[in-house]
């Protein structure tokens, strides 16, 4: 008994064969696109949570000076007045702690 391949089934294992790997491409294509995207997506979340950041830093940052400025200059109007070196302004630190 011999078998013999036609044509038509020459074209038909063709065929198969190109879908598998229009299949696999695609497969392969969306996995690449997908992570782009991530990488894209992080980078994207990580700038604009940096700018938040900063942004809130320095309204915390002018609240508090606005808020403790004439106490902090008063004490040290009187370093200012004597003219006080580094180590006594350290003093002075170490002793509000």
């Amino acid at each position: 008994m011999s078998v013999a391949i036609e044509y038509k089934d020459w074209v038909n294992v063709l065929l198969q064969c190109l879908t598998i790997g229009i299949v696999l491409s695609g497969i392969i294509g969306f996995l690449t696109i997908r992570n782009k995207a991530k990488k894209q997506a992080t980078k994207v979340a990580t700038q604009i949570s940096e700018k938040i950041a900063r942004d809130i830093a320095e309204k915390v940052a002018n609240e508090y000076i606005q808020q403790n400025l004439p106490e902090i200059l008063e004490s040290y109007r009187s370093f200012f007045a004597n003219n006080a070196t580094d180590f006594d302004v350290e003093k002075l630190e170490e002793e509000k702690k």
